[in-house]
C-alpha cells in the first residue's frame, strides 16, 4: 500500500472512530403539565405550563377561566397564552375552574 493510501485510510478510520465516540443515545423526554388556579387579592388567577426535562424552556398552554352558573360553566376570560385573570368583587360565593383542566376548581367569596 502506498503512503498516500495509508494516510487516507488512517484519516477515514479516525473520522469513523470520532463519529462513533461522539454519537450519544437519545434521552427520553418527560413532560409535566402544571395547572394553577388561585385567588390573589381580588383577582382569580390561572396559569398553565408544560414543563419538560430535559428542556430549558417552559411552554405556556392555553388558559381560560370559567365560572359556574347554575348547572353550566360560563367562560369569563379570553383564552390566554399561559396566563388568565378575572377581577372579582363582592361577597357572593362562586366557583371557578380552568376550562382546559376542569378538575382544577376553587370556590371563593367574590362575584
Amino acid at each position: 500500500m502506498s503512503a498516500k493510501l495509508l494516510s487516507t485510510a488512517a484519516a477515514a478510520g479516525l473520522l469513523t472512530t470520532a463519529l462513533a465516540v461522539t454519537a450519544a443515545p437519545a434521552q427520553a423526554r418527560s413532560c409535566l403539565q402544571v395547572n394553577h388556579l388561585s385567588l390573589l387579592g381580588s383577582t382569580v388567577s390561572a396559569t398553565r405550563t408544560l414543563v419538560c426535562n430535559p428542556g430549558a424552556d417552559d411552554n405556556p398552554l392555553p388558559t381560560t377561566i370559567q365560572r359556574e352558573v347554575g348547572t353550566t360553566w360560563v367562560t369569563v376570560t379570553a383564552t390566554g397564552d399561559g396566563y388568565a385573570a378575572y377581577p372579582c368583587a363582592g361577597s357572593a360565593q362562586r366557583t371557578y375552574r380552568l376550562k382546559e383542566a376542569t378538575y382544577r376548581q376553587i370556590t371563593v367569596l367574590c362575584s
